[in-house]
Order: C-alpha cells, then structure tokens, then sequence
C-alpha cells in the first residue's frame, strides 16, 4: 500500500544503537561482573537502573545504589518514593534500612544528598513532635522526648498530635528507630540543617510540601522521558483501524530525547515480539531498531502513567510492558485486515498508530465484557473460570486468562494453574469475542 504519509520520527540519544533488550536479572549480573562496575552503571539510564533496583529489592540493592550518581540516584527515588501523588511512606523507610544491609552509614549520607528534603520536612510534620526552648533544661517535657543538643531542643518521634490536618498515624518502633538513626545523623552531620528540617512544619503543611515536591518530580521524570497525563492520555487514544486509515497523516511525536529501556523491553518482547524484531523478512538497520524501541519505551511509560500502575512492583511493569506490545501487535493485524501489511503499518502509522488501533481492539472488547448481566456471573449460571476470565477482560487494561484459549467450552473451561496476562494478538481478541457474545447472545461486535 503505497502513501505519501511520513515516517515517525522519534528523537533517541546520539549513540543508540540497538538495545540487547537484557532482563534487570542480566543486566545486575552484567554488572558485576563488568571489568569496571561504576564506568556501565553510568552509562546506564536512570529508568533502567530502576528497573534492576525493583526487581532485586531495595534492601538487596546497597552494593549497586553505592554506585549510583547523584542524579541517578534522584531519579530513582522519584520513581520510588510515590504512591500516585502522595509520599509512599512504606517505600521511604525500606530506603532507611540500607544501613543495615550495607553495614555503614554513608549510604545514608549518600542519600540525602539526593533526597528532596521537602519530603523529610513531610514525615517530620507527621511524626515528629518538637519542643524548643530559650534556656537548656534537663527536664524531658514528656514521655519519649530525648534531646540531642543538651536540653535546648526536644524531640518525641512516633505521631506529632499537633499535626493540624490529622494524616499519618503512629509509627512502628523499628520505623522510630530508623527516623531517629536518620535524624542523629543529619544533626552530627549538620546541625544547621537539623534545625532547618525541624522548622518545616511551621512555614508549610504536609499536604502543601507533598504537592510542591509532586510538581517538581514530575518535571524531572519527564527530562528523563517518562510523558505527563495529558501526553500520556493523547497517546492512550483508541483509534480503531479505519479512521487510523482515512484520517489525516498524524504528525510525527515531537517530544523530548527518549532512551530505549532494556527491562522494560525485555518484558514486552514476550508478548511475541518488537515492531524492530521483523515477521516480514525486512532488515532494518540499527538505528532504526533503536527509534523503534525507543518508541515502544516512550508508550510503555505512557501507560503506566495513563493507567496509574504502581512503579514499585515490578510485576506491574513487566504485565504493562507486555499489554503495550500486545496491543501494537494486536494494531498491526487489524490493519493488516485491510491490506495494510505488518513493515507498512510500522511505517506509515508508527508504533504509536498501531497502539492506538490495538487499545481500539481491546478497548471494543472490555465494553462487551461489561455488558454481561450481572446475573450471569453466578456460579450457578457459570463456571468459577468463566466468570474469573470475564472479569479480567472487564479491567482498563484486559487479560485473558490462558483456560480462556484452551477449551472450546466457555461453560466448561479446563482449569490451568497459568496465571492471566495481557492480550496479545487479534486470534486471541477474537476468541474472547465469540465467548462473549455466545452469552450475550449476539453476534460478535467484531466481525471475522
């Protein structure tokens, strides 16, 4: 199919080549064994690195995060240290364990260098009660205030239940502990600074902290490639595999400098594959493999900011990661339905195009899910499968659960210990259609 539409362009970083597309697993392994650890740890993105942080765990990470940049290292604690827009606290003291596992406490140190300290200021307002006085005194003003700077100042770690807007609740003593070890540390280190911290509360509230710090995350993640919601949602658009035909040439993705991340696309390319991984027999050069996986990056990132999934599990990354690169496979065979060929598609559309044809796909499917009547999700009218698999198919981003493929009975589907994952190719939308549609009694939305 011949068309005057132009290529994508998506900008990468000068050097790119083709990604090895190595798992976080090799790629920690890689590491270490590498003749100079610190020389490929910083030519490595700060995403990737991420990525290999989450999958070992934080606590089991010290000898790499001692290897870290500065900069790295704030980019990874901006990944971590949120829970959509709010401060995951459960994430920041796992960060305040290292000390335990590295048996030191400048890796302490060498995380606040790179901790935005709006935050500590957020968990000193929450947990932190202070009592300061003109004269020393040797008498504590309560129970469980200990002073580190002989009765001038006066502090109980746990709950300030001063605390106007009532967030957080008590800590846990191992998490007093770690407050505390912190905050001796910050004062033998910088007394200055320790008593600047302890003034946070009285010039601005958690909430106002959390969003300034939010805000300021945010720009810094998008230098790094990860899109903002609006970009995010423009490229989470279903478009379905006609109007992508007969609308207008889209413009080419002009957005910032994107950098292939390996975890990220070693996970999808188990959903059968990359646009740079050819079925046609057509040899692309590097570097158009690396725009192409620069391309699945910049949208795999735009769906976990676009369906909120959680950067702290790696499970979740690897099944978005997946659902991407099914969804474009699932575009590229809709449009190969109109006599689009697969190398055509990835030209005239890009990855992006021929996602939003595969969320199309997927998302004409999960509507028709919903549409089965909630009386018929009873195990006296179906099987305990059945209705398991029509409720993944009901979720903003759709699995299928692998019995769903296996056995022509949707009554009676065979029972497999393999878990749900993300679609990933038209056969199986298809499948799930014909099941749906049996109990709705309709024909298939889609037709084949």
């Amino acid at each position: 199919m011949e068309s005057s539409r132009p290529n994508r362009n998506i900008v990468t970083k000068k050097g790119l080549s083709t990604p090895s597309r190595a798992s976080a697993q090799v790629l920690s392994r890689a590491i270490f064994a590498a003749d100079s650890p610190e020389q490929m740890v910083a030519a490595l993105p700060a995403e990737t690195l991420y990525c290999v942080l989450r999958a070992h765990g934080i606590s089991s990470s010290a000898d790499l995060i001692e290897l870290l940049s500065p900069d790295q290292l704030r980019s990874c604690l901006d990944f971590d240290l949120w829970q959509g827009d709010r401060l995951s606290e459960t994430s920041f003291f796992e960060w305040l364990e290292l000390p335990d596992a590295a048996g030191e406490l400048s890796i302490l140190e060498q995380l606040l260098r790179s901790l935005d300290l709006r935050l500590l200021g957020v968990l000193v307002a929450r947990y932190v009660a202070v009592r300061v006085f003109d004269e020393p005194t040797d008498a504590p003003p309560g129970d469980g205030f200990v002073t580190p700077d002989k009765g001038f100042t006066w502090i109980k770690i746990g709950f300030n239940d001063a605390l106007q807007d009532g967030e957080g609740s008590p800590l846990s003593p191992h998490q007093e502990f770690l407050a505390q070890r912190l905050l001796a540390l910050i004062f033998d280190t910088s007394a200055e600074l320790f008593y600047q911290i302890l003034a946070i509360p009285s010039v601005a509230t958690p909430s106002q902290l959390e969003e300034e710090a939010f805000q300021d995350r945010n720009k810094r993640l998008q230098s790094l490639g990860i899109p903002d919601q609006e970009f995010a949602a423009f490229l989470n658009t279903p478009r379905s595999s006609s109007e992508m035909i007969n609308a207008a040439p889209a413009a080419a993705i002009d957005h910032i400098t994107i950098e292939a991340i390996d975890p990220l696309l070693a996970a999808a390319a188990l959903a059968g594959g990359l646009p740079s991984e050819s079925s046609d027999d057509h040899v692309i050069t590097d570097e158009q493999a690396a725009e192409l996986d620069a391309e699945v990056t910049l949208l795999i990132n735009s769906a976990l900011v676009h369906f909120n999934r959680d950067w702290h599990d790696s499970g979740q990354l690897e099944e978005t990661s997946r659902f991407v690169a099914g969804s474009i496979r699932i575009g590229v065979e809709a449009l190969k339905e109109h006599g689009v060929s697969s190398r055509e598609a990835i030209r005239l559309f890009g990855c992006q195009g021929c996602y939003s044809v595969g969320l199309w796909e997927l998302t004409t499917l999960r509507r028709k899910a919903l549409r089965v009547p909630a009386e018929l999700l009873v195990p006296s009218r179906l099987g305990s499968e059945t209705i398991d698999a029509i409720e993944m198919l009901k979720l903003k981003m759709p699995l299928i659960k692998m019995s769903l493929l296996q056995n022509g009975d949707e009554k009676g589907l065979a029972k497999t210990p393999e878990v749900h994952r993300p679609l990933e190719n038209l056969a199986e939308v298809r499948r799930a259609d014909s099941i749906l549609s049996n109990l709705l009694g309709a024909a298939p939305l889609i037709q084949y």
